[in-house]
């Protein structure tokens, strides 16, 4: 570390030295004229010893910067080590909250969705069809509150590296009707048709679950953002040892900036009338 007084006495020391130096040869330049008439050498000597002590104080001039430089340099990576420190505490507090609200909820949505269930059953009472349909709404939504739930969870195990993929030999056709036939009624309350193109094939090493979490946030959003009457295709096809899904629909889409922040978190397109929270 260099203090503050004593880095400017050392600037004011090389001051002096350097005024004192360029005062020296100075003096060796006006005594060479004359000793060089003369044919004398001791002259030349002289002025050698003078730029070589400018020289010297132009050296330590440097060096001083670079000292002062260094000590700059040791404390910016120190405020920064303090700052990164400060960012994984939070990093980790964030996660443990996300985990712990996931947790908490899980059981009382899941209390709902079972009630819901029991209801539609018939075990607690006759309902009628009206009846039914409203239970029905209840299910579904404590449902989808349920995978939402869950989504966070992931997420939390994202951060904190503890997310595994579980693979298992399954038909991925069948995952993708499931997942259609569970978003059926979401697009007919918005009056969209769903197009199911799956045909069945081999079996292919994949994790049911997260390809049915991927091919559920794709067609909800694609039956969110089409148009009254529209139409969502979904379309499987087996490309050597995998598979491709592709979803689509006649929804005002990206334009090329929007898709190059397409996987922001919580990015929006403004001037939308139906939006999520940027994170499907």
């Amino acid at each position: 570390m260099w203090p503050v007084r004593r880095r400017q006495a050392l600037i004011s020391a090389l001051g002096l030295l350097t005024a004192a130096g360029l005062g020296a040869l100075g003096m060796a330049v006006g005594h060479s004229v004359p000793s060089a008439r003369a044919g004398g050498a001791p002259a030349l000597d002289l002025g050698l010893l003078a730029g070589l002590a400018a020289a010297a104080v132009a050296a330590l001039a440097l060096l001083l910067h670079l000292l002062t430089r260094t000590d700059e340099l040791r404390r910016a990576n120190q405020a920064l080590a303090v700052r990164n420190r400060e960012l994984e505490a939070a990093s980790e507090a964030k996660t443990r909250f996300v985990a712990n609200l996931s947790h908490e909820l899980c059981n009382p949505l899941s209390s709902v969705v079972g009630y819901a269930e029991l209801m539609a059953s018939g075990r607690c009472g006759h309902l009628d069809e009206r009846q039914l349909e409203h239970v029905g709404v209840i299910r579904e939504s404590g449902e989808h509150l349920v995978s939402l739930v869950e989504e966070l969870l992931d997420m939390a195990r994202v951060e904190a590296g503890q997310l595994r993929l579980e693979g298992a030999p399954i038909d991925p056709a069948a995952v993708v009707r499931g997942c259609a036939a569970a978003l059926q009624t979401t697009a007919a309350q918005r009056e969209v048709r769903l197009e199911v193109d799956a045909p069945g094939s081999d079996l292919v090493m994949l994790d049911p679950t997260r390809l049915r979490q991927v091919v559920l946030n794709f067609v909800s959003n694609a039956i969110k953002f089409s148009p009254h009457a529209g139409t969502v295709a979904i379309r499987l096809r087996h490309q050597g040892g995998g598979v491709r899904v592709e979803v689509s629909d006649a929804g005002p889409g990206l334009s090329m900036r929007d898709q190059a922040r397409v996987f922001e978190e919580f990015f929006q397109v403004a001037g939308r009338e139906r939006s999520g929270t940027g994170l499907g």
